[in-house]
């Protein structure tokens, strides 16, 4: 049983309207420590279009999305932020069995998986 907040099983704490927040703490705390040369920000337009995190290093840009669902979704407005920055990769991180591509140039992935993509020991960062 998980005592904290009166949660008595996983189901129950995925369904939580904390877990979301708290996954996405997670997700950016261990993206930025597998990534300590790149520059994080969070980025939201006036549209409301937005990406959880965005890691820069030199002319390179990372996009991440962070869903707490084995069937992430993005929204309209991460596809959108995608086209207008065209950047070098657009990553959802979710809790998926593997890596797939959802959309051409848009990759879903566990979060295991995505720091051992971009982290420093990586043959691409």
């Amino acid at each position: 049983m998980i005592c904290l907040l009166d949660i008595e099983s996983f189901d129950a704490l995925l369904a939580h309207p904390v877990a979301g927040g708290s996954w996405e703490g997670v997700v950016i705390e261990q993206l930025i420590a597998a990534m300590p040369r790149w520059r994080p920000a969070f980025l939201r337009t006036g549209n409301g279009a937005e990406a959880d995190l965005v890691m820069e290093r030199g002319q390179r840009r990372l996009l991440f999305e962070i869903k707490l669902s084995k069937a992430p979704q993005p929204s309209r407005g991460f596809y959108e932020l995608i086209d207008d920055l065209r950047p070098e990769s657009a990553t959802v991180v979710a809790p998926v069995d593997g890596p797939y591509e959802q959309r051409r140039g848009v990759w879903a992935m566990g979060l295991s998986d995505a720091p051992a993509r971009w982290g420093e020991g990586a043959a691409s960062g």
